[in-house]
């Protein structure tokens, strides 16, 4: 049983494990940076809905935003679609737990380069995506990304989150050194979380869960980065933890609404 405080292994665990039946949609992700800085959980707990328990670790709960390239997203039953198939993505995040379903990834906003993706998310996952402009440039082993949410959505606004505009290179460090998280220590508490809660338009919480391989991760450096609206909501952030994957294939399985 889930205690504050206290991280959910057997949770995590249990929701690595593959679903049945057959997923509705595959997509690969390319580029995943990982940047994580502490948080009051008071804070994030009164940004998430009550039946959802912010989780802590090394005493403090985690804000987590997360650039990163899709590719190959295509439904069950059919090839990749080439005004679907590749785009940027970001996402800004924390860490929760459901007393029946268990720990997730509750999302407080993400922004994504097709506008497409976007309304298809938000209708099937419920998920509070926005329409912006990203683009992930690579220099050897740095990578560049800038990105700019749209000034105008014809999207409608879910949620309180500010636009964002985000700068920053990384060089991962280590080359060769990849490893997958240790069970039982910080990384595997972060990366190793196959379901996601988001809220609907009623007031709903939606749950959905993800399929793959267990991320091959390294250590990255941040050279720069700038994400503008986040600190009028989150208070000043230090991104002190940087993760750094380079490709995953993944299985989306069917949302449900959380009884």
């Amino acid at each position: 049983m889930f205690q504050s405080g206290v991280p959910d292994w057997e949770g995590l665990d249990r929701n690595r494990e593959k679903p049945a039946g057959r997923p509705i949609m595959h997509q690969t992700w390319h580029d995943l940076l990982f940047l994580h800085a502490k948080v009051p959980r008071e804070l994030l707990q009164a940004m998430v809905p009550p039946e959802l328990t912010v989780e802590e670790y090394g005493g403090s709960a985690w804000l987590g935003f997360v650039p990163f390239r899709m590719s190959g997203i295509r439904p069950r039953g059919f090839p990749p679609l080439p005004w679907l198939s590749s785009f940027h993505e970001t996402n800004i995040r924390t860490y929760v737990t459901h007393p029946k379903y268990g720990p997730g990834v509750c999302f407080f906003s993400l922004d994504a380069a097709r506008y497409l993706g976007c309304l298809i998310a938000r209708k099937s996952f419920k998920l509070p995506y926005f329409h912006s402009r990203l683009s992930i440039k690579t220099d050897r082993r740095e990578l560049h990304f800038r990105g700019r949410r749209n000034a105008t959505q014809v999207l409608p606004q879910v949620g309180a989150q500010a636009s964002n505009l985000v700068s920053y290179s990384i060089t991962a460090t280590n080359e060769g050194m990849w490893h997958k998280a240790k069970p039982k220590k910080f990384e595997y508490w972060l990366l190793e979380r196959y379901r996601l809660y988001s809220v609907g338009a009623n007031g709903e919480i939606v749950t959905a869960r993800v399929y793959h391989e267990p991320y091959k991760v390294q250590g990255a450096t941040v050279h720069e980065i700038a994400i503008d609206g986040l600190e009028g909501q989150f208070g000043k952030l230090q991104f002190t933890n940087a993760l750094f994957v380079e490709r995953v294939n993944v299985q989306c399985f069917s949302p449900q609404v959380v009884s």
